[in-house]
C-alpha cells in the first residue's frame, strides 16, 4: 500500500511542470510522430492502423492504475515513468538512420505511450493526495491550463523548430514547376541525364527531374 507524505512545498512550485510533462508525450506520440511519418513517406493506411496502436495505452491505463495505487508511493512512479519518457525520446532520435528505422520508432514510441499513461496514473493521484478540497478546485484551471500548454509547444513550437533545422539542414530545397500544356508540346526525356530516379528495397526513393515539367492536358472525354 501506499505511504504518501503530503507535501509542504506550494502547488505553484510542482503542478505547472508536472502537467507540462504530462501533456507533451501524447502530443509528441498522437500527433507529432504522425507528421513525422508522412515526412518520411509512411503510408496513410499504414499510418492510420499503428496511430490506433500507440493510443491504446490511455484508453486502457485504467487496467493496471490499481497496480500503481498499491505499489510504491506516486512521488517514485511519477520520477522512474520521467526518466523512462526521456530515454524514449532519446531513442527515437538515435535510430531514425538505421535500416529498420520504423520498427525500432514505433517501440519507443509505444514505451513512450505506456510510459505516459502510467505517468498520468501517478500525476492525477499524486494532485489528489497532496492537496485539501479547496485547493483542489482552485488549481484544476491551472493544470489545464498547462496540460494545453504542453499541447501548443509540442505542435506548435516544437513543429516550427524542426521545420527551421529541416530547412537549413540536409539537402537543398528543389522547386519543380509542373505546366499541363497540349499534347504537342509535351517533351519526351527518354535516357536523358536530366532524369535521376534512386531506388532503395525494391521502392523509388529518390526522382530528380528537370526543373521545367510539362505534364499533358487531361480531357474528361478521353478514354484510357
Amino acid at each position: 500500500m501506499n505511504n504518501e507524505k503530503k507535501t509542504n512545498q506550494s502547488p505553484w512550485a510542482w503542478i505547472p511542470s508536472l502537467y507540462f510533462a504530462e501533456g507533451l508525450p501524447y502530443i509528441i506520440v498522437m500527433f507529432v510522430a504522425s507528421d513525422l511519418f508522412k515526412t518520411m513517406g509512411i503510408p496513410n493506411a499504414k499510418l492510420a492502423f499503428w496511430s490506433s496502436i500507440l493510443y491504446l495505452p490511455w484508453v486502457l491505463k485504467p487496467l493496471w492504475s490499481p497496480f500503481i495505487d498499491n505499489n510504491s508511493t506516486k512521488r517514485n512512479w511519477i520520477v522512474w515513468m520521467q526518466i523512462l519518457l526521456g530515454i524514449a525520446f532519446i531513442g527515437v532520435s538515435m535510430v531514425l538512420h538505421l535500416p529498420m528505422w520504423f520498427q525500432l520508432t514505433m517501440f519507443f514510441l509505444f514505451l513512450m505511450a505506456f510510459t505516459s499513461a502510467t505517468h498520468d496514473i501517478a500525476a492525477d493521484g499524486f494532485y489528489m493526495l497532496a492537496l485539501d478540497d479547496h485547493n483542489q478546485a482552485f488549481f484544476t484551471g491551472i493544470r489545464s491550463t498547462f496540460y494545453r500548454l504542453a499541447m501548443i509547444a509540442g505542435m506548435g513550437v516544437l513543429v516550427m523548430i524542426t521545420g527551421i533545422i529541416l530547412d537549413n539542414t540536409g539537402l537543398e530545397t528543389v522547386e519543380l514547376q509542373i505546366k499541363a500544356v497540349p499534347q504537342n508540346e509535351i517533351v519526351e526525356f527518354v535516357n536523358s541525364e536530366n532524369i535521376i530516379v534512386v531506388e532503395e528495397d525494391g521502392e523509388t526513393r529518390i526522382v530528380v527531374y528537370p526543373s521545367d515539367v510539362k505534364v499533358p492536358l487531361y480531357n474528361e472525354t478521353d478514354e484510357n
